[in-house]
């Protein structure tokens, strides 16, 4: 990057200050993932999400992708909705979540195919971003990583290139799975695209971090 431009230089310099003034044992960095930390398409084109790596995967069949699929349609109008009310939208938007999660169950995901979506180039990190992770590692400043993904997808993710630093902790969707591994359920409060930004306070974070459980 050869050129910074900043918006308001005034502001800019009351932000710079105010991370002076506590230092590192004062901040903590919160981060999407999605299209974030990781490019939205692969080389070739191809959509990349946490979901979409399961997709285009194939793990699940031509029938979980046509089902993804008529979500999508059914339920995007209303994510991008701008005269849509709070409510609603939450509504829906936990609609659309909980039926994606059961379609993970019915076509019969599984923990080893979740290790496999990670062990592949599904998504792609962005230039510099295994850097920033490492500078954080060193400098001990929480990265606290915030989705509406599949966590146990990111994680898997993370740590087949040996990025689940100590100072990463993952805040998503946590699937439940049962003795032999397959998906049974899902966290009890689901995280979604409408209700995502609600969760930086650190309190929820550090609840959200935490697989809970709950049956469909």
């Amino acid at each position: 990057m050869n050129d910074v431009w900043i918006a308001d230089l005034d502001v800019f310099r009351e932000k710079k200050d105010q991370f002076c003034s506590v230092g590192k044992d004062g901040i903590c960095v919160v981060s999407d993932w999605d299209r974030t930390l990781t490019y939205p398409k692969k080389a070739n084109g191809e959509e990349t999400t946490s979901y979409l790596a399961i997709v285009h995967g194939g793990y699940l069949g031509d029938g979980y992708r046509e089902e993804m699929a008529r979500l999508y349609v059914k339920y995007r109008g209303a994510e991008l909705a701008t005269d849509m009310g709070e409510a609603d939208k939450l509504r829906l938007m936990n609609e659309w979540w909980m039926a994606a999660f059961e379609l993970l169950r019915d076509f019969g995901l599984t923990r080893e195919m979740i290790q496999d979506v990670g062990a592949r180039d599904a998504m792609v990190l962005r230039e510099g971003v295994v850097d920033f992770f490492l500078a954080m590692n060193v400098g001990l400043v929480p990265l606290n990583i915030v989705s509406a993904g599949l966590g146990d997808v990111i994680v898997a993710f993370l740590e087949a290139r040996s990025l689940k630093l100590d100072c990463v902790d993952v805040v998503a969707n946590w699937l439940r799975f049962g003795e032999g591994g397959e998906v049974v359920g899902c966290n009890t409060s689901v995280i979604h695209s409408a209700n995502k930004t609600c969760l930086i306070g650190v309190d929820q974070l550090d609840y959200f971090s935490k697989p809970s459980s709950q049956s469909f």
